[in-house]
């Protein structure tokens, strides 16, 4: 992006508009126009025109992280504040310094290991800290950053990050976009510039700030991977979560199980903890009720583990049933054992575990997936069959098809993928066979 002197309002130097690219601008093919407070994704150059009227505050614009696409210029996190309907001022004030503190904290631990981070306002009373980590895998810069929410807050999922994809493909060629700093808020037209402790600096002393961070690029973070299998999973049961109490839940999902490996293998041979709403009255004795009566030595194992000796602690639930139909909510199990998995109980963890394994999650996930780019309008098994690729090259075992998803794999290896996926392995089939 060359500086063109007719609309250098702010007489940037070229170490300092590299400086703002390092911390808000990977791709520059396409990017993101606020018009109206939202964002609309523009494909085509970003130019340095654009860039003058973001900093004078006559346009605002947002940008993806992504350098190519796997890896990434710069990653970020947003600590917003929420309003909802039944906020009062006072509640939704506690939420405003709640992601207020929850941002000043990630900046202050980044920033202690030698990370290039800086923090800025929004412009309204959100915060984002930005993290320059250039041509870092976007994978392990988002597994980082949970791990960061996970340790401070006991969430990897509190906040916001970016990049939300861990690489961009045909179905997600632009990703997602954060709103670039040093602009004016569309809304509240305060200038989004870099903080210094609480403070809103102003625009010379931001790129300062930016500049000086950049010191500590390339420092490469480290942690344990347990660390990371507990992320991983607290990631994925957040996923399920999200999706079982939106409008795709399903019925089926309360169907009493034959069986359950959460209460067979776990909950009738270790103890497991109780607290608040998630307590094992609300999330396990309820459903217990229902599993009990196709399963009453697990009922009698399960009372015994948990000291749930009084017949009360399932003889009430039925009274809830619906119909006097049993109910099993799977959706329930995984947030208690979630949330105790947050709070460092490996028993409960043992138990999300067995519960992000089980057929019928797994059933459930796959079952609300929507068909994505090639899979609406390619059958990925007349796919296979015209190219005489129906078999696994290694085991040659029948390949299995999806072809409302798009999915291919071979139970034998052990290997899945996506229909792009697939055809790559037949590209390269086709090479190899007319290289020969």
């Amino acid at each position: 992006m060359d500086i063109n002197k007719d609309f250098n309002s702010f007489n940037i130097t070229e170490q300092q508009l590299n400086d703002f690219i390092s911390f808000n601008i990977g791709k520059t093919n396409f990017y993101w126009e606020y018009k109206n407070g939202v964002p609309f994704c523009m494909k085509k150059q970003f130019a340095f025109k654009d860039l003058n009227d973001h900093l004078i505050g006559a346009r605002v614009f947002g940008f993806s992280p992504f350098i190519d696409n796997e890896t990434i210029m710069f990653a970020a996190l947003d600590f917003d504040a929420h309003r909802d309907e039944d906020d009062t001022k006072e509640t939704y004030q506690a939420k405003v310094v709640e992601a207020q503190e929850d941002a000043i904290k990630v900046y202050e631990y980044m920033k202690a290991y030698k990370l290039a981070v800086v923090l800025n306002s929004s412009g309204s009373e959100g915060r984002h800290v930005r993290w320059c980590c250039k041509g870092a895998p976007a994978a392990n810069v988002r597994l980082y950053l949970q791990y960061v929410l996970y340790k401070l807050f006991g969430d990897p999922n509190k906040h916001e990050i970016f990049p939300k994809q861990d690489k961009l493909s045909e179905d997600t060629p632009y990703g997602n976009q954060i709103k670039g700093c040093l602009c004016v808020h569309p809304k509240h037209k305060m200038r989004a510039n870099i903080m210094g402790g609480k403070v809103v600096l102003d625009f010379h002393n931001s790129l300062k700030v930016m500049n000086m961070a950049l010191d500590n690029l390339g420092n490469v973070p480290k942690f344990s991977e347990e660390d990371v299998k507990l992320i991983k999973n607290l990631d994925q049961s957040h996923q399920y979560i999200e999706k079982y109490n939106s409008d795709e839940y399903v019925k089926d999902l309360q169907n009493i199980p034959e069986y359950c490996a959460f209460f067979e293998e776990v909950a009738t041979k270790h103890s497991l903890p109780s607290d608040n709403k998630y307590s094992r009255h609300k999330s396990l004795d309820s459903n217990m009720a229902g599993y009990g009566i196709t399963h009453p030595k697990t009922r009698i194992a399960y009372a015994e583990a948990q000291g749930r000796t009084s017949h009360t602690a399932f003889d009430n639930w039925p009274k809830k049933w619906k119909n006097g139909i049993p109910q099993f909510n799977c959706g329930l199990i995984i947030a208690y054992a979630r949330n105790h998995s947050k709070k460092g109980n490996k028993n409960a963890h043992k138990g999300l575990k067995k519960c992000l394994n089980c057929p019928k999650f797994k059933e459930f996930m796959l079952s609300k997936a929507e068909p994505m780019g090639w899979a609406c309008s390619v059958a990925i098994s007349r796919m296979a069959k015209d190219y005489d690729f129906e078999n696994c090259p290694k085991c040659n075992s029948k390949f299995i098809f999806d072809d409302r998803l798009g999915l291919w794999k071979c139970e034998k290896c052990k290997v899945d993928g996506r229909i792009t996926d697939f055809e790559a392995i037949i590209v390269e089939k086709v090479n190899k066979e007319s290289s020969q």
